[in-house]
């Protein structure tokens, strides 16, 4: 901070900060150490679609990425049973890269029994995910997979 002092109080009269080499972020919102500011993804589920066949079923998430900062390829997308026993009945990667705005599709097979499900986006398989994104609290959608 560019216009508080040691003890906390603030001057009367601010420094120029727009002046002052390697500085010019006057009221700059800083989203965290190590990440540029306004340079963060935020990934989504946009929608999921279900195809029963006869292996079973496949299932497509649309994965979206809603923030201001490309993601490579290669995101997981892990999809979990949605009731107990919860367990990872399939995963899937994103083969393209993200830019802000853009959404993908990322397949995979459902192995197990059938019912509720949750696709969550950057997630490989165990809760843990490869990019830091502006939230993480959006990155699932509930489906129901029930096939004839």
């Amino acid at each position: 901070m560019t216009n508080t002092e040691e003890s906390g109080a603030t001057p009367k009269i601010e420094a120029t900060n727009w002046q002052t080499p390697g500085l010019n972020n006057f009221r700059q919102n800083a989203p965290g150490d190590g990440v540029t500011a306004g340079a963060v993804p935020d990934l989504t589920v946009k929608r999921a679609k279900v195809q029963c066949g006869a292996g079973g079923p496949t299932i497509t998430a649309e994965v979206c990425n809603r923030g201001t900062e490309p993601v490579g390829v290669g995101i997981p997308v892990g999809i979990h049973a949605g009731g107990p026993p919860q367990g990872l009945r399939c995963g899937a990667t994103t083969v393209e890269r993200i830019f802000p705005g853009i959404c993908t599709a990322a397949t995979c097979q459902w192995t197990g029994p059938l019912g509720d499900g949750v696709i969550v986006v950057d997630d490989r398989g165990n809760s843990t995910g490869t990019n830091l994104e502006c939230r993480e609290d959006n990155n699932s959608l509930a489906i129901a997979v029930d096939c004839p």
